[in-house]
């Protein structure tokens, strides 16, 4: 009796170590609650069928795009009739802007404070360079350089604003605007464009196919 009370705890003792300490734990409990084994367990988890990923809505891509042609139809619009003055709102950033507002609208440089302090001092800085050096070379790099620190000062990054001094200083249709460019077209085509990202965001929410 006693050599074979020896040779179960000895087969015991090989088993644990064999499964580790952690397996055969598990696995002792499992016995003793009379649960099916951990290879039973394992082999139901991996035939099991995944859950369908749930597929985004064709609308989710639409909405954005009938965003942005509104606001460039609206900017289209503008231009026509400021045409006689030489100006135009339509600019090159606009483009940027809109697919951060309706493709990431939940993002930090979408946000539409961010886009209001960025806008309005890198056109400021695009001005004061203008009004210092001219539009040459050095102010063109001075404006990029300083319109990314003062973004990153202000905690308002938001990379189309960085263009907006470049803009100003390659347009002499803008220079006799000075210190109106920050307001227009700066200001005044982002507030159209929240405009129509609210109508947008609206739509998104409640009209889906």
């Amino acid at each position: 009796l006693s050599s074979r009370r020896q040779f179960r705890v000895a087969s015991g003792a090989v088993c644990v170590r064999a499964q580790g300490p952690t397996t055969a734990a598990a696995a002792a409990a499992a016995d003793a609650a009379g649960a099916p084994e951990f290879s039973e367990l394992a082999s139901i988890a991996q035939s099991a069928p995944p859950e369908a990923e749930k597929k985004q809505p064709i609308s989710d891509l639409v909405w954005p795009a009938v965003g942005a042609f509104v606001s460039f139809a609206g900017f289209a619009l503008a231009d026509h009739l400021l045409q006689s003055h030489g100006l135009t709102v339509s600019l090159g950033s606009f483009g940027a802007v809109c697919c951060l507002l309706f493709a990431l609208p939940q993002a930090p440089v979408s946000q539409r404070k961010t886009i209001l302090i960025a806008h309005a001092g890198t056109a400021l800085i695009g001005v004061a360079l203008f009004c210092l050096l001219g539009p040459s070379w050095l102010a063109k790099a001075t404006a990029v350089a300083a319109s990314i620190a003062f973004m990153q000062f202000t905690n308002s990054v938001h990379p189309p604003a960085a263009g907006l001094p470049l803009i100003f200083l390659d347009a002499p249709k803008f220079h006799r605007l000075k210190w109106w460019y920050p307001l227009f077209p700066g200001l005044v085509g982002c507030l159209w464009l929240f405009l129509v990202q609210e109508v947008i965001l609206l739509l998104k929410d409640n009209v889906k196919f």
